[in-house]
């Protein structure tokens, strides 16, 4: 089995969603017969913004565009974070190569008291990098050391 297989196999072995994306609507066709073929009809579908088959199975093939634009749940609530009273603080990388700046600092303004440490000493590896340098700056950014 494909890495691919195992990552469909496991979601739908925990009742969860699975995507694959391709950039057009070939790769997308072709992808989602394959796994038709592996996983059967009931557990698959496409969605192309042409067409929709099976869009409510647990395996979508689709353009990456439609995943992109797809209506998700939200991920936080703003006002439950603009009351944050727990001292915290983040990185924010300047060259992420995952997460743009201008999100990440959206995001941290959000956040009620956070302390923002915004550095180009990393790409989104600061913990693999030099984690105890990292650690050690945002525990003292929240202790008032920094």
């Amino acid at each position: 089995m494909t890495p691919d297989q195992l990552k469909f196999n496991k979601a739908l072995a925990e009742g969860r969603f699975a995507f694959y994306t391709a950039p057009i609507k070939a790769l997308v066709s072709e992808k989602f017969f394959a796994l038709v073929e592996i996983f059967g009809a009931e557990n698959v579908g496409m969605m192309t913004g042409d067409s929709s088959v099976n869009s409510d199975a647990p395996i979508i093939c689709c353009t990456a565009e439609i995943l992109a634009n797809h209506p998700w749940p939200r991920l936080y609530d703003a006002d439950v974070l603009r009351r944050n009273e727990v001292p915290v603080a983040a990185t924010i990388y300047i060259n992420d190569l995952y997460v743009e700046r201008t999100f990440a600092q959206e995001t941290a303004e959000t956040i009620g008291g956070l302390k923002a440490w915004v550095t180009d000493e990393f790409e989104h590896n600061g913990l693999r990098a030099d984690g105890e340098r990292v650690l050690g700056t945002l525990l003292d950014m929240v202790r008032g050391r920094a």
